[in-house]
């Protein structure tokens, strides 16, 4: 990305591109910008693509920036977020340790040239371009609806132009709930039936008001999230969510995230919304079908009166039964069968003013405990009349991709480890945890690397160890990554005054490299 001027007058980075041969050239004509050490991996490849995004320039123009008079630019306030949340930490206090190294974009790989410092008001000798305290007290200004907004609609259209968005239109609507410690500081925090992952107990929709009461209870927050599924890409994206107190129900986010989809997209966008039995609601199934011209998928709960009314219609004579998965095929588990029958519209409560597809699900399985074949039921509603029984559930299938987004950005991404208790904090917490796991499923795309996506970020990071103290070297506009055996022939070759100019810059490197 060539220099701009950003908020505050701040320039922006200069963004150096990745060339041995030109790093070299330049070496030998006695020509060198800087050299560091840098354990490179991962986290370095994606700093550098998303400076080379130009991410960060679309983030400095459009940030609901708190400042009037601005200290430290927008750019580099976002880039320390990024920062802590790609190389897993909570603290802010971790910046200070982060950014005492020299240069904070060369050190962790960001690959530019950054000043140390952005102004004159220090009175002592800086050791970090901003104090970690600085970064806090700007995301803890910033209004956090303001935040929200930011997300779902400027940075949305960012993402739109990186081709996040595909044509098929499938999007999941899923609401999960965050467990916080018992600390009345957090604010809006509500004791609910879920686990200490925020989950909720197993067949909790089944259970009798008493039985739901003796549960174990935890406090928590909401976070509802619409998750697109990229087909061409193999990854997902969050295209927008909802935050509020434990207690808030599905639907009030649902129609919040909804709307605010629709304000900031063409019709035709989305065509699915896949959601679970949370969202069974006439009310908001007609909605976003008659408002939007989506189509809904969702499964009804073994408690309704429809549930039964669905399954006695399945189990008359005539009923199309169709085998999905047969016992014994190789294709499927063989102690397993699945049949399933579709019934042409018909009308299950009178709230719902659409038509509604209904599929009944059969499946017959070997229960490991007793060792006899148990028989459970599902049924699965849809304003989509789809060609057959098995592209419903190949569709509803989809669904259970969310769980594995959910477990790694609450195992992996340390989405429930807040910073502080304070609304604003919570908030960017949120955010940025989104953001950058959004950013790291475009950057994994755009490297070819998709079936990576389904794996820990921790994981990625011990299998994508390329180089351990490697040398990083910079030189007019261009930097190269060299290991010992590369740097010491690099050495031997170049000329005693390019020799000289490598070793002054090695000498001002700290001593723990």
């Amino acid at each position: 990305m060539g220099q701009g001027i950003g908020q505050g007058g701040f320039l922006f980075p200069d963004v150096y591109k990745e060339s041995k041969d030109k790093v070299v050239a330049a070496l030998h004509r006695g020509e060198l910008d800087l050299v560091t050490f840098s354990r490179w991996h991962l986290a370095d490849e994606f700093f550098a693509y998303v400076l080379g995004s130009k991410f960060l320039e679309y983030a400095d123009k459009t940030y609901p920036n708190p400042r009037k008079k601005n200290e430290v630019p927008v750019w580099f306030q976002v880039s320390c977020q990024l920062l802590l949340h790609s190389l897993g930490y909570v603290s802010y206090k971790a910046l200070d340790a982060l950014l005492s190294a020299g240069p904070i974009l060369t050190r962790v790989g960001f690959n530019v040239v950054a000043p140390i410092g952005f102004n004159d008001k220090n009175e002592y000798e800086r050791t970090t371009p901003v104090h970690q305290d600085a970064v806090r007290k700007f995301f803890k200004d910033t209004d956090p609806l303001s935040m929200r907004r930011w997300f779902s609609t400027d940075l949305q259209r960012w993402f739109r132009t990186q081709s996040m968005y595909d044509s098929q239109g499938v999007y999941i609507l899923d609401q999960t709930r965050v467990v916080v410690p018992d600390n009345p500081n957090y604010q809006d925090a509500v004791r609910m039936p879920v686990d200490g992952h925020g989950q909720l107990y197993k067949n909790y929709y089944e259970l009798s008001a008493e039985q739901k009461k003796a549960l174990p209870h935890h406090p928590c927050y909401t976070l509802s999230t619409l998750l697109h599924l990229n087909f061409k890409k193999e990854v997902f994206h969050f295209a927008g969510y909802e935050w509020g107190a434990g207690n808030v129900d599905e639907l009030p986010q649902a129609f919040k995230i909804i709307d605010t989809f629709f304000r900031h997209n063409d019709p035709g966008t989305m065509k699915l919304l896949i959601v679970d039995r949370g969202y069974v609601c006439g009310k908001f199934i007609t909605y976003v079908k008659t408002t939007y011209k989506v189509d809904v998928l969702v499964p009804l709960k073994t408690s309704m009166i429809q549930y039964q009314d669905a399954l006695a219609l399945a189990k008359i004579d005539n009923a199309p039964w169709v085998t999905v998965h047969e016992r014994g095929s190789l294709i499927s588990d063989p102690s397993r069968s699945v049949r399933a029958c579709t019934i042409e519209k018909i009308d299950l409560w009178d709230e719902c003013k659409v038509p509604l597809y209904t599929t009944v699900i059969e499946d017959i399985r070997l229960d490991d405990e007793h060792e006899n074949f148990v028989t459970r039921y599902f049924v699965l509603v849809s304003t989509r009349r789809f060609e057959t029984p098995h592209a419903v559930i190949k569709s509803y299938s989809l669904r259970s991709k969310t769980e594995e987004c959910f477990r790694q950005l609450k195992l992996a991404w340390n989405l429930a480890s807040f910073p502080s208790p304070d609304r604003s904090l919570i908030e960017t917490h949120v955010n940025f945890t989104l953001i950058t796991f959004c950013l790291f499923q475009l950057f994994l795309s755009m490297e070819q690397n998709s079936r990576a996506t389904k794996r820990m970020i921790t994981s990625l990071e011990r299998e994508h160890v390329t180089l351990k103290d490697a040398l990083v070297i910079y030189a007019n506009g261009y930097f190269g990554v060299f290991g010992s055996k590369e740097y010491f022939q690099l050495i031997s070759d170049l000329s005693e005054d390019a020799r000289r100019k490598i070793s002054a810059n090695l000498a001002k490197l700290p001593n723990q490299f």
